[in-house]
């Protein structure tokens, strides 16, 4: 029983390890193209990594620009203040940064003017697969057929331990 019971915990570790995914999040970064935010604002150079979005802006005129965390309170039920800096900017190119919160290592921030706004992100992914949580098709599989071998298992050493059938308690 003790041994039947040991590969029942290694089964179990080895299906948990079928179900690990990779969670290690690359360097997110822009294709080199110019974003306009507006007539006379671009976005030249964008990057969002371990909590931090870095955001390089050209402006052809003097402008108030506003830098917001996208991401935050996504993860939280009710209401919730979004992080914003607001930064006034003379014409010229210059480089922002904001600590902003991320999902799985991922986020996005807001960049607006008076004219427009636009939405930079690192691509929060998700899964089409509804066994997602069960460590996909795979680790659903193997835990069905797990549970089935345990229970048969268990049958059989009750089957073997009683002598005349089940007994009255």
């Amino acid at each position: 029983m003790v041994v039947v019971l040991a590969l029942a915990l290694v089964a179990v570790g080895m299906g948990s390890g079928l179900a690990a995914a990779d969670t290690g999040a690359e360097n997110e970064t822009a294709d080199l193209e110019v974003i306009a935010i507006d007539d006379a604002t671009t976005i030249t150079d964008w990057e969002i990594d371990d909590g931090r979005a870095t955001v390089e802006i050209r402006t052809e005129i003097s402008r108030e620009v506003v830098l917001s965390d996208a991401v935050a309170g996504l993860t939280h039920e009710g209401a919730s203040r979004v992080p914003e800096q607001r930064h006034d900017l003379e014409r010229g190119t210059h480089t922002l940064t904001m600590d902003v919160e991320t999902i799985d290592d991922r986020g996005a921030v807001s960049v607006a003017t008076t004219g427009g706004a636009v939405r930079l992100s690192s691509g929060i992914e998700t899964s089409d697969d509804p066994f997602d949580a069960f460590g996909g098709a795979s680790g659903l599989l193997f835990g069905i057929v797990m549970t089935v071998g345990l229970a048969a298992l268990g049958a059989v050493y009750v089957l073997r331990t009683e002598q005349t059938g089940v007994e009255k308690a």
